[in-house]
């Protein structure tokens, strides 16, 4: 990710624009304590869907190339002891192997250019624990012009990813379309897509 693009997600930050309530998913698996006990958030951004996992995981690695987002998210968490705060992109970042429950990539994969998105997705795998879960959710379309965002958009290829995926179990794709918002000035089609390894 280029430093106009950190400089974009900065600004949406320091200007409020992101949003900050956890997506209800997120809080729902954070309720399985059990079964995820280390938790991988990959462009966590301003920790939106960090923060429900710090109550119950034993480990909590948040990864941002934005230090203004991370900021926030060290405001938020205060003083959690579980949390692991790491500033990167998705495709520098490095860990060891089988070491995740859950695995985060939540609006990342399109910010990243469409010949390393295998090759992120592939580090993610890796790091997943047996039995551990991928969450990828990235736009795949939109609708309008897109000459108003200040950083490049890859729309990531759903079929493609299932192609990286073959040998996991899957247990969710879901397509949406959401409206315009501060971030992207126009209509988006996501998936949100679930694995399990």
């Amino acid at each position: 990710m280029k430093r106009a693009e950190i400089e974009f997600w900065d600004e949406l930050h320091l200007n409020s624009l992101t949003k900050t309530e956890p997506y209800n998913f997120y809080t729902d698996l954070a309720r399985q304590p059990d079964r995820i006990s280390r938790v991988l958030d990959v462009g966590c951004g301003n920790g939106r869907n960090t923060l429900p996992f710090l109550a119950g995981a034993e480990e909590v690695v948040a990864v941002d190339p934005s230090e203004v987002g991370l900021a926030i998210l060290r405001r938020h968490a205060g003083d959690q002891k579980n949390l692991r705060i790491i500033k990167s992109t998705a495709e520098s970042f490095n860990w060891q192997d089988e070491y995740f429950d859950l695995v985060i990539c939540h609006g990342v994969l399109h910010l990243i250019p469409q010949n390393e998105q295998k090759d992120v997705i592939s580090k993610l795998q890796k790091m997943t624990r047996q039995r551990g879960l991928n969450v990828i959710v990235a736009i795949s379309g939109t609708h309008g012009k897109t000459t108003k965002v200040k950083h490049p958009l890859y729309l990531s290829d759903l079929s493609s990813l299932r192609d990286t995926y073959l040998s996991w179990k899957c247990k969710l794709i879901e397509e949406y379309t959401t409206l315009s918002s501060a971030e992207f000035p126009y209509p988006r089609q996501f998936y949100r897509a679930i694995w399990e390894r």
